[in-house]
């Protein structure tokens, strides 16, 4: 068993792809996100504010983002030394509703290790 999974609250990825040391791939379905969140009716988290759309961040050791970018393909090459690197993927929906104006949802790609 490889462990190649996802944890999520709505985000469908279509692929990621961290096997390559220095390198780390996440490919968002934007359709399949949608779908999933309308039809189970999802709520996503409460935020007080946010720019509507996806956001790839490339998160290091002590929870550090070192990088962040919009998009729903994003590729991450470093040639620093890092002692894991994971990604988070977050989708930003602002919507007319009185309680709530700005919802997030997200997907969280296993971590990979490397040593130096």
């Amino acid at each position: 068993v490889e462990g190649n999974f996802y944890a999520t609250n709505g985000v469908i990825l279509n692929s990621y792809d961290n096997s390559s040391i220095g390198e780390y791939m996440v490919d968002i379905d934007i359709n399949k996100t949608s779908e999933i969140i309308s039809a189970l009716n999802l709520l996503g988290k409460c935020v007080k504010r946010g720019k509507p759309g996806f956001r790839v961040e490339f998160i290091g050791p002590n929870g550090k983002i070192i990088s962040s970018v919009n998009t729903t393909k994003a590729v991450f090459n470093s040639t620093e030394y890092y002692t894991y690197i994971r990604a988070k993927i977050v989708y930003t929906v602002v919507e007319n509703a009185a309680n709530c104006t700005v919802r997030e949802y997200y997907a969280w790609v296993q971590p990979v290790f490397s040593s130096p």
